[in-house]
């Protein structure tokens, strides 16, 4: 048994000495770089909204969710800037063809919601009304809104169907 003893010792002492800490000689440094893109997403249940009548002031609410994995910028912009009658009739002139209205919108973050609100004259040029996150903040999917208001138009509206197109552009801000 003594000699086992020894012979495992010899092979210790050996081991150790041909041994070499990773410490000593040289060293190689490797970076590690991965990369995430910018992903923005914006959705709506609603591609039609149906306001009713025109005549007297009213408000329509629905959802509208962004979700961004960056910074971002919400423009809006519309069509006609006002609701607009579809179908031109010889009408008297003193009825009015167009309806201007607004557009609040409130889309959550990280760094709390940004709200907006939005005359729709001053969206028809490419810039649109916009919307900017705070600092690096994000918005993850949360459920926002999009309220569009308007001031009834009494008997000075020609009668018939008054339409309008909002397009809303969600891009990174990098």
């Amino acid at each position: 048994m003594p000699q086992i003893c020894v012979a495992w010792l010899a092979f210790f002492l050996v081991s150790i000495a041909f041994y070499e800490p990773a410490f000593g000689g040289d060293k190689v440094s490797i970076e590690i770089i991965g990369r995430v893109e910018p992903q923005c997403e914006i959705n709506s249940q609603k591609r039609i909204v149906e306001l009713g009548s025109l005549l007297t002031s009213g408000t329509y609410r629905f959802n509208m969710s962004a979700q961004c994995n960056a910074p971002f910028d919400l423009a809006v912009t519309s069509l006609n800037g006002a609701l607009k009658r579809v179908a031109i009739d010889s009408g008297k002139p003193s009825f009015s063809l167009a309806l201007p209205y607004e557009v609040f919108i409130v889309i959550p973050t990280t760094g709390g919601d940004v709200q907006q609100t939005c005359a729709s004259a001053a969206m028809t040029d490419e810039t649109g009304c916009r919307l900017s996150t705070p600092g690096d903040a994000i918005s993850d999917g949360q459920d926002g809104a999009v309220e569009i208001r308007w001031h009834g138009g009494g008997e000075h509206l020609q009668a018939g169907t008054y339409s309008d197109d909002l397009s809303f552009l969600l891009k990174p801000r990098l």
